[in-house]
């Protein structure tokens, strides 16, 4: 009999290394992402596969699979020796070594140049070892060598596998479950494996998710980092990551993955309290250890625990609002996320949070409770960097505490997101609907709210509580106080679209607010340097309640400026009537100061107008300061189209004006249009100093039956003042003021003439106004180029005079 060829003859002749079995029948195979597998160890000619056994496959119904595989408790691959049309060329043979058939025989390949996937790969007999003669002691010792160096190399390039995987992420699957891996002996050398799945099967598409890497480790290190049991698992060896045998600390494999997917660890299969279960992991994995991010599953999980996060530093995302959903089974004011330590950096991208949309203790918590766990009073702010982005929030009716266990002023409505004592936090395109509450930022330090889309929300859509520095900018919020009853926590204040309590240097700014019937689309309390700004406010009438635009009370340093109001978007008649700006004061000595400039209000059909801008108080004599209502505009588009009647353009009541300007504002009386009042004031006290002028006008169609109400105009005139120029001369560039008694004016007051008899020799009268009471400075300038002389001569001064107290 001939010797058998080296591995380098092989090479020349075109013969493979030898086999240990071959089939005699068809393999059944799995379908995987449309292409056929083999998998798992079979039984074939009278003998059991192992892993790693090299197998002549020649009998398959598709007989493109055919060729030389390496046996997996897995899916099977390709010999490394005939994977290619090369090594498959027709004429190459190969020995089977074992079997009822065929042990002894050799098979050749008679494709020509197969295309590997695409051609069918057939095998024939060749010869037999009858036919060359029994095999000698020595062949059969040779043999032997030859198969335990085909063994050690098996292991061996499992290991280099297994460590490319690991170390450059390239996707080797080894085993094809997790259970499969720990009834596996592992190779002492292998330190890094990968599964294919979790737990896979396969006719349920659904379950062939979860693969992973994983890394040696002992039990001891294992305990020390605080792995939970979903992390790690148990092969059937004992070999400790330094290649020694450990009967207690040896064969333990933990998960090492720098994006840990849920479905890594049994969840995303329908399975409540496995999907529970992984997640808790997950965060138990990554919490605080800034070691890697959690990726939700492409489909929707179920949580009935509350998933508590500690000290952050990782992200949790999905696929898409549409794709990842978390729904919540708590009940009771139980939450779904909950932070309860020291939490810094977390993230939340790119899922839906799903309640069941009940109310009182049937419904869920809060979805988002983002809690200081040290209380607002103690220590730093908490927490800080938390960036909420492309996340839909939907169905949380419950009740909630108001804040963390140290430091919640009561109960409150379910929220979307419940921020109490954060910095810096970002809340960016998220969406709240069918809520209690929709944003609530208690206590919180330059925060972000950006483009946020709240909707169908019972008492309101976004809630600034005492927060310093707060952002509000570029989003939608409607129709977020449905039944429209006044919050009692944090604190007895109405509810509204946007409401903001205490709010410090609070900004509104780009937002568009729609609906809150009966409520206030915009309602500021007790404010310092809150600022509206190009807000579009539109009325949307279903129900025959007053509705009520921005109201700014007992606030200082605010600015409701450059926005827009659409006063009504519907033909639905109504009794009751809009209010657009309301700014009003319960205090006597406290005064309210602020600016309500540049907006533009436009008409409401089938809806009459309380007033565009109100100022005062429902009783007494309120004190407003440094108020300043300039360049609005009421009216200025197209005419309404069923009519509409404004009771007052501007109304001031029940105040006393202390430096108030109200100025320059436009009343535009369009055709189907009725001012009863341009400016109305009733039961107001001049304090001083207030200016009331330019405030224009214009009928075109329209009527303004009357344009100052409560408010009368008279001239204050002084004649036959004698000046007697104090000065020899005028230097040229230069100015002279001079003061003529005006018994009466005030500031605030309007000089609307001066004369003067004498010669003034080409110098001008530039200014002329109410400095101090009872007087009036008038500025002559000289820009003749040479000095000048005016002589003396007779003065004459008018003053425009406002008296209002209605």
């Amino acid at each position: 009999m001939a010797r058998p060829a080296t591995a380098a003859v092989r090479l020349l002749t075109g013969e493979r290394e030898p086999v240990r079995l071959a089939t005699t029948a068809n393999l059944e195979t799995v379908i995987v992402d449309g292409v056929a597998w083999i998998e798992g160890l079979k039984a074939m000619d009278g003998v059991q596969t192992a892993v790693g056994d090299r197998v002549l496959v020649k009998d398959q119904d598709d007989a493109r699979l055919n060729g030389i595989y390496t046996a997996s408790q897995g899916f099977w691959y390709r010999a490394a020796d005939a994977r290619t049309s090369r090594t498959m060329q027709k004429g190459t043979t190969v020995h089977v070594q074992e079997g009822a058939v065929s042990a002894g025989f050799v098979y050749a390949f008679q494709t020509l140049a197969p295309a590997v996937g695409r051609d069918d790969i057939t095998l024939a007999f060749f010869s037999s070892d009858d036919l060359v003669g029994d095999a000698t002691a020595a062949v059969r010792d040779e043999l032997a060598g030859v198969i335990a160096e085909a063994e050690r190399a098996r292991d061996l390039a499992q290991q280099y596998a297994a460590d490319a995987a690991m170390v450059s992420g390239v996707n080797v699957p080894i085993y094809v479950s997790v259970a499969a891996a720990a009834g596996a002996t592992i190779a002492a050398g292998v330190k890094a494996i990968r599964t294919q799945f979790y737990a896979p099967v396969f006719n349920t598409p659904a379950t062939l998710v979860g693969g992973a890497n994983y890394a040696r480790m002992s039990l001891a290190a294992i305990t020390a980092g605080g792995y939970p049991a979903l992390a790690y698992f148990r092969s059937t060896d004992r070999f400790m990551p330094d290649g020694t045998v450990d009967a207690v600390g040896g064969g333990y494999w933990v998960l090492r993955e720098s994006i840990l997917d849920l479905c890594m660890l049994g969840a995303g299969l329908g399975n409540a309290n496995a999907d529970t279960a992984a997640i808790i992991a997950a965060v138990h994995i990554v919490d605080g250890k800034n070691c890697g991010n959690i990726r939700l599953p492409p489909t929707a999980i179920t949580v009935n625990q509350t998933i508590d996060i500690m000290f952050g530093q990782f992200n949790i995302e999905g696929f898409g609002r549409n794709i990842s959903t978390v729904t919540s089974a708590m009940v009771n004011g139980t939450p779904l996320f909950r932070l309860v330590g020291h939490t810094l950096r977390l993230g939340f991208h790119d899922f839906k949070a799903v309640g069941n949309q009940l109310t009182g203790a049937a419904g869920n918590g809060h979805a988002f409770a983002l809690w200081d766990t040290d209380g607002v009073g103690a220590g730093s702010a908490l927490p800080q960097s938390v960036i909420m982005e492309r996340v839909v929030i939907d169905g949380f009716r419950g009740t909630g505490p108001e804040g963390g266990p140290l430091d919640s002023l009561g109960s409150i409505p379910a929220c979307g997101v419940n921020n109490k004592g954060g910095l810096g936090c970002v809340f960016r395109d998220v969406e709240i609907l069918r809520c209690g509450g929709g944003i609530y930022m208690g206590n919180t330090q330059n925060c972000l709210i950006d483009n946020p889309l709240l909707s169908q929300i019972d008492r309101f859509g976004i809630l600034d509580y005492r927060s310093a520095s707060l952002r509000i900018i570029n989003g939608d919020v409607q129709d977020c106080c449905g039944d429209g009853t006044d919050l009692t926590v944090p604190a007895a204040i109405p509810t509204g679209n946007i409401v903001s309590y205490f709010g410090n240097g609070t900004v509104i700014e780009g937002m568009k607010t729609k609906g809150a019937g009966g409520n206030c689309q915009i309602y500021v309390r007790d404010g310092a340097g809150v600022k509206i700004r190009k807000c579009w406010l539109q009325v949307y009438m279903v129900a025959d309640v007053s509705h009520n635009g921005i109201i700014v009370h007992r606030s200082t340093g605010f600015a409701v400026d450059d926005n827009m109001f659409d006063m009504s978007q519907s033909p639905y008649l109504a009794t009751q009537k809009n209010q657009g700006i309301q700014i009003t004061n319960d205090q006597a000595n406290d005064p309210v100061s602020g600016s309500v400039s540049g907006n533009q209000f436009r008409f409401s059909p089938g809806m009459g107008i309380s007033s565009f801008i109100r100022i005062g108080a429902p009783s007494g004599n309120r004190l407003f300061g440094g108020l300043m209502v300039e360049n609005n505009v009421f009216g200025g588009f197209l005419a309404p189209s069923s009519g509409c009647t404004v009771d007052d353009g501007i109304l001031v009541q029940n105040a006393k004006l202390v430096g108030c300007r109200l100025v320059n504002n436009v009343f535009d009386a369009t055709t189907g249009v009725t001012f009863t009042n341009g400016v109305r004031f009733t039961n107001v006290t001049d304090g001083g100093k207030n200016w009331l002028v330019g405030n224009a006008m214009n009928v075109s169609g329209g009527a303004i039956l009357t344009a100052f109400s409560g408010i009368t105009e008279s001239e204050l005139r002084t004649v036959g003042q004698i000046f007697v120029n104090p000065t020899p001369s005028i230097p040229t560039g230069t100015t002279l003021t001079i003061q003529v008694a005006v018994p009466g004016a005030a500031r605030g007051d309007i000089v609307t003439g001066v004369g003067f008899t004498a010669d003034l020799l080409g110098c001008t009268i530039r200014d002329a106004r109410v400095v101090m009471a009872d007087s009036v400075d008038i500025i002559i300038a000289n820009d003749t180029g040479v000095t000048k002389d005016p002589g003396s001569g007779v003065m004459t001064i008018v003053v425009r005079k406002w008296q209002f107290g209605g």
